[in-house]
């Protein structure tokens, strides 16, 4: 088992992209009322369905528009990824603005999603995220960029990981300290099938508040199975962190020997 550490900051959206609403202590939006995409009639929110997929909503940008699928992606050249992760930034923050639903956490893997979708062969290689809210970028990313218009709507895609919605989607993420008991499930299936695809779980540091996360690593440290945990460590859950843990890993990314690798 490798265990990597990463400390990430969600980049901001240009001012002027902003749209009305305001941001809960935990990253969910509450939209404010937008013009109808139905009748017109002012103060009404977009209901957004399988019907009128989009209507009323942002468009992604030129080069998001290009990506139907990680394949797309990993065809582009390295150069292009910094400004396809500030479309997909701004995309998401139009589209979770006018819709609701939960911005910090995929905003603040925005990058690192990019990134792992890039370098790993998916679906073949399986990612496991740990709290379905970060799901967002990895469903852009998955064939479902035009779909996330329909979020949390009625008849539309789930604002979690759902294991029958995509084959990308290799775990039913929910809640928080999961992922790496599961991505130990998903190696030892694996090793048993004869098999040799990579899994990797994403966790925030949040989901090392939960005891279910510290089992997960007890049993993958002595498994022998391969498989790679990437904690990101951005000093805030729910709220920002607190505990024996939280200075630990704080004590840890600010010493000199971590800036320095």
């Amino acid at each position: 088992m490798r265990v990597w550490t990463l400390r990430s900051r969600a980049a901001p959206v240009h001012e002027h992209r902003a749209r009305p609403g305001t941001i809960s202590s935990f990253g969910e939006f509450d939209a404010q009322p937008v013009r109808s995409a139905g009748n017109g009639t002012p103060g009404a929110f977009v209901r957004v369905t399988t019907d009128n997929l989009g209507a009323g909503l942002p468009e992604p940008g030129p080069l998001l528009a290009t990506v139907n699928g990680p394949e797309d992606l990993r065809a582009l050249p390295v150069e292009k990824l910094p400004p396809l992760c500030q479309e997909l930034r701004e995309y998401i923050w139009d589209t979770v603005t006018r819709l609701g639903g939960h911005l910090a956490p995929s905003l603040g893997v925005v990058e690192l999603s990019v990134v792992l979708h890039y370098v790993y062969d998916t679906p073949r290689d399986r990612l496991i995220w740990d709290v379905g809210h970060q799901g967002y970028v990895h469903k852009v990313l998955t064939g479902r960029r035009d779909a996330l218009r329909t979020i949390r709507q009625w008849k539309g895609i789930s604002g979690f990981l759902k294991r029958d919605e995509s084959p990308y989607d290799v775990f039913g993420a929910g809640h928080a300290s999961t992922a790496i008991s599961a991505a130990l499930g998903v190696a030892t299936a694996r090793d048993l099938r004869g098999e040799n695809h990579r899994v990797v779980a994403v966790v925030g540091d949040g989901g090392m508040t939960g005891g279910l996360a510290y089992e997960g690593l007890n049993n993958a440290g002595v498994s022998g199975r391969n498989l790679t945990v990437i904690l990101n460590d951005n000093a805030m859950s729910i709220s920002p962190n607190v505990g024996a843990i939280a200075r630990y890993f704080t004590k840890i990314l600010s010493s000199p020997l971590f800036n320095r690798a």
